[in-house]
């Protein structure tokens, strides 16, 4: 290895060139896939992750999901009074419907209003989701009906930060938006779901239509009965008659229906219309880093054609030359595998921090290095050095060594199939630019 890193140092502008071609091949796939893996082939950070159902409501004379008004594609939030209508109903293929939303509530800390995340949610969100709060309790069904008494569950950071972890503060009175709400809970450290809620209300006293309510939609989620399926949920919710259940609704109102998908599908349809464009763009800047590298490489055996011959000369093999220019490249890339990592770190840190990629995915579907992107990168790394190895171990596999000693080094002959693989990276090189 010592030999042909001092190989390697003697090409330091070669050596440069190398490390960051592959460091920008390796990084940019490595955060594709992490983009990629983390909303569509991770599992769900939640028990029985993959029972859990998104429930929309579409226009009923719509084929796809998607609202008559063109704004949503995938996820369409229920009105509150369909969901409202639907409590008592008793499903087949769901044994939990839950709800949630969210929005912004002002805090009083010392006469001074102070904006904090909340979320309104259905008493049994947290069974669905089975996580109970550290202190106190979770809401009750009597939490959650117009004329209840306000009460709120705070997160542990909440409790911190703001409460200086007190227990005593279980059965006090916070106010939230000039009203004083109980605190009845606090839930445990890292528990924040999709929404970054700080505190949560029971759904019916801020939402009944009764309350004139800001927010109308909510959104809604089930889990499949065991042995059930999406597709027999989707036909059972399909052919539930919306209309007849929303009796309060005006005769007026748009017609529509209950659409079922997988709840990953929440989290994959804010990214999946970029999931195509941005591998292209991913493959073929890497297709043009590494068609430029293993042109360099090329270049860089033309002119070690007359050391190798010279080896040759001295007794080496073809196979022990080959496994010198594979032990170059195999330091080579090592650095490379390296700055890639530390390129996807930083991309994934910016794409995970930006608003317009931030859709609503609870932790655990968080941008980030993890053992699957390592390795996904390692095998890439892998494929790199096999690549630039395997062509200039062509040349040295054709080399004329008595020819190559009679000439200087700088007048040996390329050959016809060099001239054609160089002229074949550059072409490929333009055409994924073009792309």
């Amino acid at each position: 290895m010592l030999v042909a890193l001092r190989s390697l140092l003697r090409t330091p502008a070669f050596l440069a060139t190398a490390l960051l071609s592959i460091g920008l091949s390796v990084g940019t796939a490595a955060t594709a896939f992490g983009v990629i893996d983390a909303v569509r082939f991770r599992a769900l950070p939640f028990k029985n992750g993959e029972r859990l159902v998104l429930l929309s409501e579409v226009s009923a004379d719509s084929g796809s999901r998607a609202s008559s008004s063109g704004a949503c594609t995938i996820a369409c939030d229920m009105t509150y009074i369909t969901y409202d209508a639907m409590k008592p109903v008793s499903f087949r293929t769901l044994d939990v419907v839950a709800a949630y939303s969210s929005g912004i509530k002002t805090m009083d800390v010392n006469g001074d209003p102070v904006p904090v995340q909340g979320s309104v949610i259905s008493e049994n969100l947290f069974d669905l989701l089975d996580v109970k709060p550290m202190l106190g309790r979770a809401f009750v069904p009597s939490d959650n009906h117009v004329g209840a008494e306000d009460v709120t569950i705070l997160s542990h950071d909440l409790f911190v930060t703001r409460f200086g972890a007190d227990p005593s503060v279980i059965g006090r009175a916070v106010k939230f938006s000039e009203k004083l709400f109980t605190v009845v809970g606090v839930m445990p450290p890292g528990f924040e779901f999709e929404t970054g809620a700080k505190m949560w209300m029971p759904a019916a006293p801020t939402l009944d239509p009764s309350n004139k309510p800001s927010i109308h939609n909510i959104t809604v989620i089930g889990r499949l009965a065991p042995g059930q399926t999406v597709a027999q949920a989707r036909t059972e919710l399909g052919a539930l008659d919306v209309q007849r259940l929303r009796t309060t609704a005006s005769t007026a109102q748009e017609r529509t229906r209950i659409e079922v998908a997988p709840l990953r599908e929440r989290y994959a349809a804010a990214t999946q219309s970029r999931d195509v464009i941005f591998a292209i763009i991913v493959a073929c800047t890497m297709l043009i880093a590494c068609a430029n590298l293993i042109n360099l490489a090329l270049l860089r055996a033309l002119r070690q054609q007359r050391e190798f011959a010279v080896r040759a000369a001295l007794g080496a093999g073809t196979r022990e030359l080959t496994n010198v220019l594979l032990r170059q490249y195999l330091i080579v890339t090592a650095g490379g595998f390296v700055l890639g990592l530390a390129l996807a770190q930083t991309m994934l840190r910016f794409l995970q921090s930006t608003a317009a990629l931030g859709p609503p995915r609870p932790p655990g579907m968080d941008y980030r290095i993890d053992y699957p992107l390592v390795v996904f990168a390692l095998l890439l790394a892998a494929g790199i050095a096999v690549a630039l190895s395997a062509i200039p171990a062509q040349l040295i596999a054709r080399i004329d060594v008595q020819k190559v000693l009679q000439a200087s080094a700088g007048n040996a002959s390329a050959g016809r199939w060099t001239g054609r693989a160089q002229r074949l990276f550059v072409m490929a090189q333009i055409a994924c630019a073009a792309v």
